[in-house]
């Protein structure tokens, strides 16, 4: 063979690797909002944004080979979307993970997702950014094993208004978020037993408005809320145990829950703001063993008592504080 035929072939080799990658790392966002152009997607990677809404769109079966979104990755008023299944993502990086608005959608599934955000500081107005969003999707029945590999979330998590949600009993290997974990006004859900390695919360932990949640049997492992913690408004929640929980930067809120009979925070050593117990009707004890101080010793002006104070009122059944 000649050394014009060999470098012939050469080149006609490298143009098809380059031609294949190409295919497969695109540069820019891309919106989607036909089935026909999710069956035609052809990428592994994403320099930008991924957006996909569409009312003919019933599967993401095209979008089966995709492993990186830098930018958002957002699923959103899909009406007839019935699975949202990306088994080889494994990276949402500086954007945001946003399930939302899928009337139909009754299964998520991103068995290979491991971070959503790079955990970088974020800046004022940023609070979109590097988060999970599952919220609104009428049809979702349970969570229970739709993230068994995220580890974490650099922003927020925000699982809301998802009306027949039954139970979130997934996000096994999830180790921390930078910002907010927030279980809000879900009104079938029943139990958390998911987030059996999470340790710290970098925000607010707050389970909100959940008529019908019974049991958080999860979350044993949490030991740090960077924000505050706040359990309010959950009327059919029986007892909270958090076991390992020590430190809550913020405040420390328990509202209002109809139902609530016991709490138990054996670890709970330091609440940096306001600590406040108050109108859990059915309420007949709560411990803090170890509690050695709630709010600090600065003082913030003559309007700031709530902040530095221990509040435990309003709870007609309470006989013990252990």
């Amino acid at each position: 063979m000649t050394m014009k035929k060999i470098l012939t072939l050469l080149i006609c080799q490298l143009l098809l690797l380059g031609n294949g990658l190409y295919g497969q790392l695109c540069p820019g966002s891309f919106n989607l909002s036909t089935q026909a152009q999710v069956d035609a997607f052809n990428c592994t990677s994403i320099t930008g944004s991924l957006t996909i809404t569409g009312n003919d769109i019933v599967n993401l079966d095209g979008l089966s080979e995709l492993e990186t979104v830098t930018g958002n990755l957002v699923i959103l008023n899909n009406p007839n979307l019935v699975s949202a299944n990306l088994p080889n993502l494994k990276l949402v990086d500086a954007g945001a993970l946003r399930i939302t608005s899928n009337g139909s959608l009754a299964a998520v599934s991103f068995p290979q997702l491991v971070r959503v955000g790079s955990g970088v500081p974020l800046g004022f107005g940023s609070e979109v950014l590097q988060s999970l969003y599952i919220n609104s999707n009428s049809a979702l029945a349970n969570l229970d094993t739709s993230f068994p590999l995220l580890a974490s979330v650099g922003n927020n998590i925000l699982i809301q208004s998802n009306q027949n949600l039954i139970s979130i009993g997934g996000f096994a290997k999830l180790e921390r978020t930078g910002n907010n974990l927030q279980i809000v006004s879900n009104p079938s859900l029943v139990s958390v037993s998911g987030f059996g390695s999470l340790d710290l919360v970098g925000g607010v932990l707050n389970y909100e408005s959940n008529a019908t949640l019974a049991t958080i049997s999860g979350m044993q492992g949490l030991r740090r809320t960077g924000g505050g913690f706040n359990v309010e408004s959950n009327q059919l929640l029986q007892g909270i145990s958090l076991v390992n929980l020590d430190t809550v930067l913020g405040d420390f809120l328990v509202l209002t829950n109809a139902g609530l009979a016991s709490s138990s925070f054996p670890k709970l050593k330091l609440v940096s703001a306001a600590l406040r117990i108050t109108s859990n009707a059915s309420l007949t004890s709560i411990g803090f063993p170890k509690l050695i101080r709630a709010g600090t010793s600065v003082s913030n002006g003559i309007n700031s008592d709530p902040i530095h104070s221990l509040y435990i009122n309003g709870n007609g059944a309470l006989v013990n504080l252990d």
